[in-house]
């Protein structure tokens, strides 16, 4: 992109770990090794390509195979912005951070699955202390 206007977005279930257990390398060919959250999303820093993990679950649903904490902790000390998948009515609703099938209200942590009050209420890693109000907002 001549402009530099492309950002990647990882969407990371399935295959990404947050250890080092069972993992292989980004190029295996489709042999299906997982990747290590840390050690990959290093390398795609060092090509200098601008990056968010757009997708993000906690490890309560079967497609998610690292732990969740860990990985949030790996993105941070990264850099690198995440989106938690998802607030609610998804497919897999252990995916969800809201208990209410379709509830859009967040009141107290009451509101919130396990995966929803680490990614928000997480005194290290959660929005709530990591989250900067953007620059053009007095």
């Amino acid at each position: 992109d001549p402009e530099h206007n492309v950002m990647f977005d990882l969407h990371m279930y399935a295959y990404w770990r947050s250890g080092t257990a069972g993992v292989g390398t980004w190029n295996d060919h489709g042999l299906g090794s997982p990747w290590n959250i840390e050690a990959e999303v290093q390398a795609i820093q060092v090509k200098g390509l601008a990056l968010v993990v757009g997708e993000l679950g906690p490890e309560a649903s079967p497609q998610v195979g690292y732990t969740a904490k860990t990985a949030l902790q790996a993105l941070k000390r990264l850099g690198v912005g995440h989106l938690a998948w998802s607030w609610s009515a998804n497919s897999d609703r252990a995916l969800d951070l809201n208990i209410d099938n379709m509830g859009w209200r967040y009141d107290s942590s009451a509101d919130l699955t396990a995966g929803g009050r680490l990614f928000i209420e997480d005194p290290e890693v959660g929005l709530q202390t990591t989250a900067d109000s953007p620059a053009i907002f007095p």
